[in-house]
């Protein structure tokens, strides 16, 4: 399995924890704790010929014991041991560590949860982690790299929240990729990241320029003792190699000291230096501006949208490349029957020296749109029972600290808790949509009333008015195509995915006059079987 192939599975890893049922959650490793207890396993050992207690067939106890320790913990985490809480767990790694080492392990035995099958597992897995440290670290010097899930931590794929980790969004679209373009997500989350040459987790943009420039680094690697701590280009080089990005120059079979880029390196470094140039670029540049806001407003305790959001929003960013793309169509045709029209006039040369300059930004905007396009994937069809009223709870959540004047939801019956089967997040996105719309019409001060009928069990009834400015009459017919909208400064996509996500599941929408003096959205949902 590649370097590449590990960081996505821990992040799907760490997705199926948040998920799943583990009694305790908390990540939480005490390296000190397995550092003593590795020590004491050394010390029990007879000294050997040469004194010491251990050869060289147990270095991994001492400098690859945090890889281990932290492989280990992970595993157990993710459903070996997930019903036991956190001291239970430390305990079975510890345990690990020893069967690893061959060690007697009498003292672990009167645990009631150490039962034979799991002493069979543990003793398996132990000894094919341990087998997979010393492969990793038998070309490799870097104590940094190999070590997955602080590097996922680093790089902003995955995060602590009260002691439990999750997936991030920039973790929730590495999923989503593939290939040379999962390679290229990190790469680009590393450039918006990197703290320059002295950050052992990220490279530099500098170290990456070079790369570029030079085709390589024929003298790339650092001293093999570690003397120059502030110049952390080796540790990046020896991870890039295994990304596939570089690779090392070889001389009668033996390898040098340099490194040279790979084909598929010197195409991705030269994308990803175009950054806001490159939809990728952009993406990594747009996330960690907004954890950066997050801190500087300390606004760590607002609501954050949830990871099934991060679906509905790239359904909208694809819905928007398509029509972005779509539109470009037409103008490119129109630059090339107008540079027809003018070729042979003499006295126009200004005016085609001007459709130059439009077709070479028409042209970059379409490669641009295409492969952002080819980025975000279609949206699975996660087909799921959800609570209306809880999707619209939700929504309101996300409309942040201005809000809206009024918000009013009512039931009918008023007991009603309405079930509808399609993608939460799709119709969490699309509620926003109609709320912001309202908001954004009248403001702040915007009365908005929101009615659920549930009174007929094969379908839902669902009623938005507001006391805005309303929708004219003109523009009412069609105000859900692409690109139509009723106010100045609006995109015309928010309702298109209104519509879109309204059909996806099964029902329809339309747009009427509020006896609010506004407008009036009626959105008619199929009911699922088991709505009570």
């Amino acid at each position: 399995m590649s370097f590449v192939e590990r960081v996505i599975e821990h992040v799907r890893r760490v997705q199926q924890i948040a998920q799943g049922g583990a009694r305790d959650k908390r990540v939480v490793i005490n390296h000190g704790r397995h550092e003593a207890h590795a020590l004491e396993l050394l010390q029990r050992r007879k000294p050997g010929p040469s004194g010491r207690h251990y050869d060289d067939s147990e270095r991994w106890l001492t400098d690859r014991l945090e890889w281990f320790v932290e492989e280990l913990h992970w595993v157990l985490l993710a459903g070996a041991a997930s019903e036991l809480n956190l001291d239970e767990r430390a305990a079975l790694v510890d345990l690990g560590i020893t069967l690893a080492a061959r060690a007697p392990h009498d003292e672990f035995l009167g645990h009631p949860w150490i039962t034979p099958l799991r002493l069979e597992w543990l003793t398996f897995r132990s000894v094919e982690i341990r087998s997979l440290s010393t492969s990793w670290w038998d070309l490799f010097e870097s104590m940094t790299w190999p070590r997955i899930p602080r590097y996922c931590a680093e790089l902003g794929l995955t995060d602590e929240e009260q002691g439990a980790c999750r997936v991030t969004s920039a973790g929730e679209l590495l999923l989503r990729l593939r290939g040379r373009d999962a390679v290229k997500w990190l790469l680009a989350l590393e450039v918006q990241r990197t703290a320059g040459r002295r950050d052992q987790w990220r490279a530099s943009t500098e170290l990456l320029s070079e790369l570029v420039a030079q085709r390589g680094l024929v003298h790339g690697t650092a001293p093999r003792h570690h003397d120059q701590p502030e110049d952390t280009s080796w540790i990046h080089l020896e991870k890039l190699s295994a990304m596939g990005i570089v690779e090392a120059i070889e001389e009668e079979g033996f390898a040098s000291e340099g490194w040279q880029l790979t084909p598929l390196g010197e195409a991705l470094l030269e994308e990803v230096a175009k950054g806001p140039e490159d939809p990728i670029g952009v993406l990594a540049q747009a996330i960690h501006e907004d954890e950066l806001m997050v801190v500087v407003e300390s606004r760590a305790s607002a609501p954050t949208q949830t990871n099934e959001h991060v679906g509905a929003m790239l359904l909208h960013a694809r819905m928007v490349a398509h029509e972005v793309r779509n539109a470009l169509g037409p103008v490119q045709h129109a630059s090339r029957a107008l540079r027809s029209t003018v070729r042979d006039d003499t006295a126009l040369t200004n005016a085609v020296e001007l459709l130059d300059a439009i077709d070479r930004g028409v042209n970059r905007l379409h490669r641009f749109v295409t492969e952002a396009v080819r980025l975000v994937p279609p949206e699975s069809r996660r087909v799921e029972p959800f609570s209306v009223l809880d999707a619209i709870a939700d929504a309101r959540k996300e409309l942040g600290p201005d809000g809206v004047g009024s918000l009013n939801v009512e039931t009918v019956p008023a007991s009603a808790d309405p079930l509808c089967h399609g993608n939460r997040g799709h119709f969490v996105l699309a509620m926003l949509n109609v709320l912001r719309n309202a908001q954004q019409a009248k403001g702040p001060d915007v009365r908005i009333a929101i009615r659920v009928d549930a009174r007929n069990s094969s379908q839902v009834l669902l009623t938005i008015d507001d006391d805005g400015p309303g929708v004219p009459d003109a523009v009412r017919e069609h105000i859900f195509e692409n690109g139509v909208s009723y106010r100045q400064d609006g995109t015309g996509h928010g309702l298109a995915s209104l519509r879109a996500v309204v059909e996806d599941i099964g029902g329809k929408v339309r747009c009427t006059t509020s006896e609010l003096g506004g407008a009036r959205f009626e959105i008619m949902l199929p009911a699922a079987e088991d709505s009570p």
